[in-house]
């Protein structure tokens, strides 16, 4: 299906605009530390899709999903190779931070906390994220889209469909991996 026809599909009338916007700050603004096949540009667009239907689905507001589009368009941007990268979150909050000091972005708690936590085990960063905010649900929620729609992204390894199922977070990306097979499909 790819991006052009996934956003003319009913499913994502609703993203459509806040994800344009954040695919033109993308373009503009996100700069990877490296060249890779796997953690680009692409990925970080379909990432931020999946990762705005799945938010949209739960109700957020646009506050909401521009907190959640923001620590979407960054989590992997400061990865130093494609295998399992400890530090990389740290990496990536400390850009998220520098670009809300030049004003290319507008601080949200809970995008810093998306990032800095992305690449620690779920437990972990989930007992972390609530002891700094104890009273924002949305915290959790954010982290916990951040990385089911970076899971959705390898749906499109056909012997990995079970395993990255039984490892998604929310019921609501677990049920967009028909569409996450769909947008894969050739």
């Amino acid at each position: 299906m790819g991006l052009e026809k996934a956003l003319s599909d009913s499913s994502c009338v609703s993203v459509r605009v806040p994800y344009l916007n954040w695919s033109t700050f993308i373009d503009i603004r996100v700069k990877f530390d490296r060249d890779s096949s796997t953690y680009n540009i692409s990925r970080c667009k379909r990432v931020l899709l999946f990762s705005l239907m799945i938010g949209h689905s739960l109700g957020f507001s646009d506050n909401d999903l521009n907190a959640l589009a923001a620590a979407v368009c960054l989590h992997d941007a400061k990865r130093q190779n494609d295998g399992i990268d400890p530090g990389h979150g740290k990496r990536a909050a400390a850009l998220y931070m520098e670009m809300c000091c030049n004003m290319q972005l507008v601080f949200d708690k809970r995008s810093y906390l998306a990032l800095k936590y992305h690449d620690l085990d779920d437990c972990e960063a989930i007992k972390l994220i609530a002891a700094d905010m104890p009273s924002d649900k949305r915290a959790i929620q954010i982290y916990k889209i951040v990385k089911d729609a970076d899971m959705l992204d390898e749906i499109k390894d056909d012997d990995k469909d079970e395993a990255v199922f039984e490892r998604l977070r929310t019921e609501s990306a677990k049920s967009m991996v028909k569409f996450a097979k769909q947008f894969f499909a050739a």
